[in-house]
């Protein structure tokens, strides 16, 4: 009997009660030759979830010799349907060139397209399609089409935008000049536990740029960054510590 996963996964899926069929995890005995038959012939038939399934078998190997241009293949397949992780997929072979030749330009094309969908990896699309145009691969150069992807990342948590969103704040890249919001982004980073944010800003209050003098501010900052590991803080801490600066006493017997 047909097992009714499969059904749900792959509507119209053929196999016959005497045959074995596996997914790893499932439960069935494993004979992925068998698999690879029905999963093609259910993928002809333009079954999307079959043709995204068979894109990552081809694509690690597991069971059958791995075959990049196969799963290029399959993973356009089930893009061109509208599958996201496909898209993704098939995003990420045009860019390393996996299984094609490496394609910028296309590659962009379907980041782009992820980047519009409403999904829980939008923010991670929308930087790297920000990142795509900020250093003008597979497109010319455009720091305003940088600025407004990166800005939506960042809108979102993502803390690399974040951190990237404030170094265009800075430099005026594809916006005007803005120190105070460089160093709110930056700051919205560093709060997120990214320790080259948490450095960068403790730097800021402890030499006064972008911001007037606080060595209470320079003193938490670097200090969690500085826990982390962060040797450049570390450093700056100590010269804290030193001239009992941003250093309450209440601090230093912690």
């Amino acid at each position: 009997m047909l097992k009714p996963w499969v059904k749900d996964e792959f509507p119209g899926f053929s196999l016959h009660s005497s045959e074995t069929f596996i997914i790893p995890g499932k439960g069935l005995i494993q004979d992925y030759s068998r698999a690879l038959y029905w999963l093609e012939k259910s993928a002809e038939r333009d079954e999307v979830k079959a043709q995204r399934f068979l894109g990552a078998i081809y694509s690690t190997g597991k069971g059958i010799p791995k075959n990049e241009k196969k799963a290029f293949y399959w993973y356009q397949r089930a893009a061109e349907q509208g599958d996201t992780e496909a898209q993704f997929m098939l995003a990420e072979m045009l860019y390393d060139g996996r299984g094609t030749a490496q394609d910028y330009k296309k590659a962009l094309y379907w980041f782009e397209k992820l980047a519009n969908q409403e999904s829980y990896a939008s923010a991670f699309f929308q930087y790297f399609v920000g990142l795509m145009f900020y250093e003008g691969k597979g497109t010319p150069q455009d720091y305003n089409k940088a600025f407004y992807w990166i800005e939506k990342a960042a809108e979102q948590g993502a803390s690399g935008a974040q951190m990237m969103l404030s170094n265009m704040y800075e430099k005026g890249q594809g916006t005007s000049v803005n120190l105070q919001k460089a160093l709110y982004w930056l700051t919205k980073a560093a709060d997120q536990g990214e320790a080259e944010s948490q450095l960068a800003v403790g730097r800021i209050y402890f030499e006064g740029e972008w911001t007037a003098h606080d060595y209470n501010q320079a003193y938490y900052w670097l200090n969690r960054a500085a826990k982390q590991g962060n040797s450049a803080a570390q450093s700056l801490l100590g010269l804290l510590c030193r001239d009992g600066v941003g250093t309450p006493s209440r601090v230093l017997k912690k």
